[in-house]
């Protein structure tokens, strides 16, 4: 894939951001996701994977972890890292059905079942807390 100028300089400006601050959280999510727009499915891949560590608690660092490994074919994490993203609160049902990120998931005989118990916990509760 051929990379306009602008995508060449974020790419190059977070990835000398992160040689000063390795850690640095919101670095590190928007390298990714330009890693993955682009194509670099692996570079993408072991950023979310080290933002996992980083925010072991974040919904949403979960949900983009089962993305990249969808892309990357590894279907067993990505089912693992969604349950984990769903366990933490993550219930964006219209999302997930239509992330193309997620589609070898989707086509996977573990996603109805998942996507069933997503829908039990998402469920407005008949009684209400206000």
């Amino acid at each position: 894939m051929k990379l306009s100028g602008q995508i060449r300089y974020e790419i190059r400006m977070f990835e000398a951001l992160l040689e000063q601050k390795p850690n640095y959280v919101d670095a590190l999510s928007a390298l990714a996701d330009i890693y993955t727009k682009t194509g670099e499915i692996q570079k993408g891949l072991a950023l979310d994977e080290r933002l996992a560590r980083l925010c072991p608690e974040s919904d949403s660092v979960f949900y983009n972890l089962a993305c990249s490994y969808s892309l990357a074919g590894q279907l067993k994490k990505a089912y693992s890292a969604l349950k984990r993203a769903v366990s933490l609160g993550y219930a964006d049902l219209e999302h997930l059905h239509h992330d193309s990120d997620l589609e070898a998931l989707r086509k996977s005989q573990r996603f109805g079942p998942m996507v069933k118990k997503l829908l039990i916990f998402t469920k407005p509760s008949p009684f209400p807390l206000s």
